[in-house]
């Protein structure tokens, strides 16, 4: 107990002094291009303008998340924007740390240390390195919290089911093409409704969910336009230039290449990984397969932070260890993470691929929906070989690995959501004029930018 006390204890110091690091973050760096663009929308939605009446592109669904924090916010401002991308990052870091806690509040019954590494992991992350919500933030937030409810309810949990359907329904708000999820999911239903007591009463109150988000979004639709406008308006989404439509092949194979080509190391590294998990399935050594996959991961880690040192790129090396361990273990706490997060995380990497032209940079992000599920079956796998693993020295090298990872990977978040700073190379060093007035009012930006800023 007094042990259990303590570690608590260590986790809420650490997480509110990295919370007043993030909080102290939100003042360097312009706002420009992306985080100001995320925030014109719910910004025109104010001012009387309609979702797809009104903008063209599929991404302004996600406004309609953010439309009632704006509208909040210039009633508490009194219409005003100055210091508005300030008080929108305050907001960001805000929520995005209290979805951390949530996570180790949620996953805690299932591992502590794993449910702790799991909330830091999360907590030091954000999308390119910009601190907002937007479709890209609230799109990893809302499915990952999904999918995290599901995964820890207990049986017949309707309202947390429910409650997980809500927030999938946001998550399709954000990335369109998740409704890819969805229909897996209910055919995944209809085919395991025998075999798996519960499945259909989890669909049927995550459809709930969905339905209701669905019905709130048409009555704010069609209490701002008529439904032959919005019919006119719908086809005008899927002619975005930045975004040409392409085959299903090609995609998928855009896909693929983005990702084993993301550095020198990875696709060699993944054949290594690959081979361990077949040859220790093959002969019972869990162990050595383990340590092996491990070390692959920090090789190709340690490649990205010399090659490509970028924030969304630590998220996906983790993510090669879950299989490896839901194929070792018949632990049911193992198996559930992975099929119910792990697997609708690399789905959402595809589906986001599918809306996206950022290519690895977008499937990265993505995958941090992944990461949490790896974290926690790579934890939960360690434990069961300490319990399993009579030879005391591969147990220690698992160990130690593990111990390495889960560092190296904590130390990379860290420095880089320190030093790095969206679009600009020169980094923190280079943020020295504080701007005193505007929309980026209490913001420290480059002298250059401050010049630009007043022309």
């Amino acid at each position: 107990m007094a042990r259990k006390r303590a570690i608590y204890i260590s986790y809420f110091s650490f997480f509110l002094l990295m919370f007043v690091f993030l909080i102290w973050k939100c003042h360097y760096g312009y706002a420009n291009l992306d985080e100001s663009f995320y925030l014109t929308i719910p910004f025109r939605l104010c001012k009387g303008d309609c979702l797809i009446v009104d903008e063209w592109h599929p991404s302004q669904l996600s406004s309609f998340l953010l439309y009632p924090v704006m509208k909040i916010f210039l009633w508490i401002t009194n219409n005003s924007t100055e210091g508005i991308m300030l008080s929108f990052r305050y907001i960001f870091t805000t929520v995005w740390a209290a979805n951390a806690y949530f996570l180790f509040f949620q996953l805690r019954s299932r591992s502590l240390s794993g449910a702790i590494f799991s909330s830091f992991f999360f907590l030091l992350y954000t999308p390119f390195g910009i601190m907002a919500l937007s479709y890209n933030s609230m799109g990893i937030l809302l499915l990952l919290d999904a999918c995290v409810l599901i995964a820890t309810a207990e049986k017949a949990n309707g309202l947390q089911n429910c409650l997980a359907g809500l927030l999938y329904a946001g998550a399709v708000l954000c990335c369109p093409h998740l409704i890819i999820l969805y229909v897996l999911f209910t055919a995944t239903t209809i085919v395991a409704r025998k075999h798996f007591s519960g499945i259909v009463n989890i669909w049927l109150m995550a459809t709930f969910g969905c339905i209701i988000l669905f019905v709130v979004f048409c009555v704010y639709i069609f209490l701002h336009t008529s439904p032959t406008t919005l019919l006119k308006s719908i086809p005008e989404l899927f002619n975005d230039p930045e975004h040409t439509s392409q085959s299903v092949i090609q995609v998928t194979n855009n896909y693929i290449l983005s990702i084993t080509k993301c550095t020198r190391s990875f696709a060699p590294c993944l054949l290594i990984a690959l081979i361990a998990t077949v040859v220790s399935k093959l002969k019972n050594n869990k162990a050595v397969g383990f340590i092996v996959v491990i070390w692959m991961i920090i090789v190709i880690q340690i490649d990205f932070l010399i090659r490509k040192p970028y924030l969304n790129f630590l998220m996906f090396p983790i993510n090669l260890i879950a299989p490896y361990c839901v194929l070792q273990s018949k632990e049911k706490k193992i198996q559930s993470l992975f099929w119910i997060v792990w697997i609708p995380g690399l789905i959402y990497t595809y589906c986001i691929n599918l809306g996206s032209n950022q290519g690895f940079y977008a499937i990265s992000s993505a995958s941090t929906v992944m990461t949490i599920a790896s974290v926690m079956t790579m934890i939960g796998f360690i434990s069961e070989l300490k319990h399993n693993t009579n030879n005391k020295i591969l147990l220690f090298f698992s160990s130690a690995m593990v111990a390495i990872l889960l560092g190296l990977q904590l130390c990379s978040e860290f420095v880089l959501r320190y030093s790095s700073v969206f679009w600009e190379d020169q980094g923190m060093k280079a943020q020295t004029v504080l701007v005193d007035s505007g929309t980026e009012k209490g913001i420290f930006i480059t002298p250059i930018l401050y010049e630009r800023y007043w022309l």
